[in-house]
């Protein structure tokens, strides 16, 4: 776990800067920079590890409004998936694309009651599903997404959990490299240390499950087999 705050992250800023006191820029200057390339760092991990950052959003069927409409959560970044659970099952709700939108507008009978056949799309700051689920619909949809990165801004603020330990001396060398810049003096050391951890962040992720590599699902044909078609 990485205990590290924003506290440390200024300390070890301006330590790889040499400027321990003083200097051209203000701490609101520095701790500026610091979220600068945390949130850099953030997107970098986000690209390289799917499943490394990761928040859930748990609603009701029955609490999607009648234009089939749900609020995003704040700091939404991305959509990971979306399930929908309901008589003890959990289906895979896919997405759908825009040409779709005016498609499977009604079900009824068992066929809606038991099975999942909504789909998703995330349009604006909402999540629209068609069909449109009735306020009697049972069920609750998961959406698992990627956040936004959240600035450090109290000096306890620690870095969000997902970084792994020495990960956060990408932002570090980041901030030192932009005081260098603001002093007229070369930080061409700190964006060479820098670059040489991005890479090695970004080999990490090559390689985060050896045991068995990524392959293509095919979700359609294997609800099809089951029965679960449309």
């Amino acid at each position: 776990m990485n205990t590290t705050t924003l506290a440390d992250l200024l300390r070890r800023a301006r330590a790889r800067a040499d400027m321990p006191v003083g200097g051209a820029l203000t701490q609101k200057d520095w701790i500026d920079n610091l979220n600068a390339y945390g949130a850099e760092l953030h997107d970098l991990i986000i690209a390289s590890f799917e499943d490394r950052v990761e928040d859930v959003q748990t609603f009701a069927a029955s609490a999607v409004n009648s234009s089939g409409e749900y609020a995003l959560p704040s700091l939404y970044l991305k959509t990971l998936s979306m399930d929908y659970t309901t008589g003890g099952y959990t289906y895979t709700v896919p997405k759908y694309e825009n040409a779709e939108r005016n498609t499977r507008q009604t079900l009824t009978g068992a066929r809606f009651a038991t099975l999942s056949e909504f789909q998703y799309r995330v349009v604006g700051n909402v999540i629209r599903f068609i069909p449109v689920p009735s306020s009697s619909s049972g069920g609750d949809f998961t959406h698992r997404y990627a956040p936004e990165y959240r600035a450090l801004v109290e000096l306890t603020d620690p870095v969000p959990p997902w970084i792994k330990p020495g990960w956060e001396e990408y932002q570090v060398l980041g901030a030192a490299a932009d005081a260098r810049v603001a002093e007229e003096t070369d930080e061409t050391p700190l964006l060479r240390r820098q670059e040489m951890l991005r890479d090695r962040i970004i080999a990490a992720a090559q390689t985060k499950d050896a045991n068995e590599p990524a392959r293509v699902i095919d979700v359609r044909g294997a609800q099809e087999r089951e029965g679960r078609g449309w």
